[in-house]
């Protein structure tokens, strides 16, 4: 009897620490009010309880405007005091390695972005992931599609199942076969090039198309491709590469340290550790246009896909793309760690920063940001 009480009560205690932290995850944090500085931003931000510490930093064209940190490098006692050159997680923003890596592949001729990934892949990777109405339109999914969010594939990001399974089992060696069949649980969003739909799912693809068409591994491509060629020599992509060879900002979900876990569950989608010096270099050679050999293709990554309707995606092949009010052409992607890496093309200045903490609201951080830098220095 005392045996299944304390079961109960053990049950209990997991279902209700299960509910906060998913209430918890469902709740953005932001500071109270706006701020109208960055020194009251830079506080305002990283005195948030669950934020472990804030870099940023600011450049224009011919100097730096901001770089700061604050906080320490993570939410435990033993965290060290931040600094600028600390490395951190990218998240999402290494889609972008992933999705310049296939670009300089379609240059060389090893892949055309234009053909149906099935030509690269087979048929067996991707039965079932686009299927609409009982329908799979897995055939008609191209390399274009993936790279610009609109192959119809679902959204695992924000699935609370596969949150849960991340959080629960930290050890995990999640193989890109799971992490695919989790997108066809979540199931598809629509028909493939209809309508833009996020998915990570579609990097994951796009990884194993790197590995199929080089017949080398990923890391080892993106390196090439990118990295030695930008002399990015402090990223790593942690599946293979990262043996925390530095200081390292730690990233968080709630309170659960994400850097503790075994980083498989973001092959080719985001699983990068790089530097504000590292994409500086990167920034720098996509203003200088020195990503690609062609114009061209530096034209459709930075430039807004077209739906079928005509009017243009917030996605080019890879970044997003917006024009503000102001005039000023802005390339950019957010990672769910609270970072961000934007370039405003137009007045040719770059933007890093991360919050490493899933909760906080990134949209408003940089809208605030934003006004800020556009009030002072007429940037973003």
């Amino acid at each position: 009897m005392r045996t299944g009480l304390a079961l109960l009560f053990a049950i209990s205690i997991v279902a209700v620490s299960l509910v906060q932290w998913l209430w918890a995850s469902q709740t953005p944090i932001e500071p109270p009010q706006r701020s109208h500085t960055i020194e009251d931003l830079v506080g305002s931000w990283s005195d948030l309880k669950l934020v472990p510490g804030l870099i940023l930093h600011v450049e224009g064209a011919d100097q730096v405007l901001v770089s700061v940190a604050s906080g320490q490098t993570s939410l435990e006692d033993s965290g060290q005091r931040l600094a600028v050159g600390d490395a951190f997680h990218t998240a999402s923003v290494g889609k972008l390695f992933t999705a310049v890596t296939v670009l300089r592949l379609h240059e060389e001729g090893l892949l055309d972005i234009d053909e149906p990934i099935r030509s690269y892949l087979g048929d067996t990777t991707l039965h079932g992931l686009v299927v609409v109405q009982g329908r799979d339109y897995w055939k008609q999914i191209t390399v274009r599609h993936l790279l610009s969010h609109r192959s119809g594939i679902g959204d695992t990001d924000n699935d609370l199942w596969f949150g849960l399974s991340i959080a629960l089992q930290p050890q995990k060696v999640w193989t890109v076969e799971e992490l695919l069949d989790n997108a066809r649980r979540v199931g598809a969003v629509n028909e493939p090039g209809k309508a833009v739909s996020y998915a990570s799912a579609g990097y994951y693809l796009l990884g194993i198309l790197i590995e199929r068409v080089t017949n080398e591994p990923y890391h080892q491509v993106v390196r090439r491709e990118v990295f030695d060629r930008l002399m990015m020599n402090s990223t790593f992509e942690t599946n293979t590469e990262w043996q925390h060879q530095v200081p390292s900002l730690q990233h968080y979900a709630n309170m659960t340290n994400l850097s503790m876990h075994d980083p498989s569950f973001e092959f080719a989608d985001g699983g990068f550790v790089t530097t504000v010096g590292d994409l500086v270099r990167f920034g720098r050679a996509l203003l200088n246009r020195e990503l690609f050999t062609s114009e061209i293709t530096h034209e459709e990554f930075i430039n807004p896909q077209l739906l079928p309707d005509g009017t243009p995606s917030r996605y080019a092949l890879g970044p997003s793309s917006e024009n503000t009010e102001a005039g000023n052409k802005i390339i950019y992607h957010g990672g769910a760690w609270g970072v961000l890496f934007a370039i405003d093309t137009t007045n040719e200045a770059i933007l890093i920063t991360s919050l490493a903490q899933t909760r906080v609201n990134l949209r408003t951080f940089y809208s605030n940001i934003k006004s800020i830098l556009q009030e002072q220095n007429g940037i973003f």
